[in-house]
C-alpha cells in the first residue's frame, strides 16, 4: 500500500535524514518522557532541531491550504459542517412531528458531511459540560505527572496494550518529530478493559465520559438508520 506524504512528512523514496538526527530522534523515544520531559528539562530556550521543519517545507504546506487567489480571508468560510441533535434525543425531545421531520434533515446532514468532509460536530448532544470539561483536565493531571510516573504506559505497540501514551503514531517513519503527547485509551475494545488498568489521574472520569458516548453513539445510530 502507498504512503500518502503530505507535506514530506514521512521518509520516501531518496528522501534521508542525517545519521546524527535519527540518533536524536532515537534518543528522544528511548528517553519515553515525552515532549513535556523535554519541556520540563528547559528545552524551550531552544527547541530541538528534531521537532524543527525548514521553512521550505512549512511554505509548501502553506501553499497548498491558501486559496489560488492568496485571499486569506477566503478561508475564513471553510466551516466544519455541524450536526444540531437539538429535539431529538431522549434528554431534549420535542415532539413526534419534529422528530420525524429533524430525522430526515439529520441523516441527509450526515450524508453530506460524510461524503464531501469525512467528518463533522455534534451539538446538543447530551453530554454535559462538567463532564467534558473533568475529561480535559483528567487527561492534563495524566501529563503533568512526573515523567517516572508516565513511563510504563509509553508504547508504540497499539497492538500490546489498551492504554499507553506516546508522542508520534508514525514517528519512526516520520521526518520530524510532533510537539505534542497523546494518552490513548482504547475503551471500546472488543475486550471488556478493567479500570485498574486506565491512568489513576483520569480513571473515575474517563468511565464516567465512555459511558455518555456509548448512549450518544446509540441515539445517533437510531436516529440515522
Amino acid at each position: 500500500m502507498e504512503e500518502i506524504n503530505h507535506g514530506g512528512e514521512f521518509l520516501a523514496g531518496r528522501d534521508s535524514v542525517s545519521c546524527d538526527h535519527r540518533k536524536e530522534m532515537k534518543a528522544f523515544d528511548d528517553a519515553k518522557a515525552g515532549v513535556k520531559g523535554v519541556v520540563d528539562a528547559g528545552a524551550l530556550s531552544k527547541i530541538p532541531r528534531i521537532f524543527v521543519r525548514p521553512q521550505d517545507e512549512l511554505a509548501k504546506d502553506e501553499s497548498l491550504f491558501m486559496p489560488s487567489n492568496g485571499d486569506i480571508k477566503e478561508n475564513s468560510k471553510i466551516h466544519t459542517p455541524v450536526i444540531d441533535l437539538k429535539g431529538v434525543l431522549p434528554m431534549n425531545r420535542i415532539n413526534d412531528d419534529y422528530d420525524q421531520q429533524r430525522h430526515k434533515e439529520i441523516v441527509s446532514e450526515i450524508r453530506h458531511a460524510s461524503e464531501t468532509w469525512g467528518f463533522f460536530q455534534l451539538i446538543n448532544h447530551g453530554i454535559p459540560r462538567t463532564v467534558m470539561d473533568e475529561m480535559m483536565e483528567g487527561v492534563k493531571r495524566f501529563h503533568e505527572q512526573d515523567v517516572e510516573a508516565k513511563k510504563p504506559l509509553y508504547s508504540r505497540d497499539p497492538n500490546k496494550t489498551v492504554v499507553y501514551f506516546n508522542t508520534h503514531f508514525h514517528f519512526h517513519k516520520a521526518r520530524y518529530a510532533e510537539w505534542k503527547d497523546s494518552l490513548v485509551c482504547r475503551m471500546l475494545s472488543p475486550d471488556p478493559i478493567d479500570p485498574e488498568d486506565l491512568p489513576e489521574t483520569s480513571r473515575d472520569i474517563m468511565l464516567v465520559y465512555t459511558r455518555h458516548l456509548i448512549c450518544l453513539g446509540g441515539y445517533s445510530y437510531r436516529v440515522i438508520i
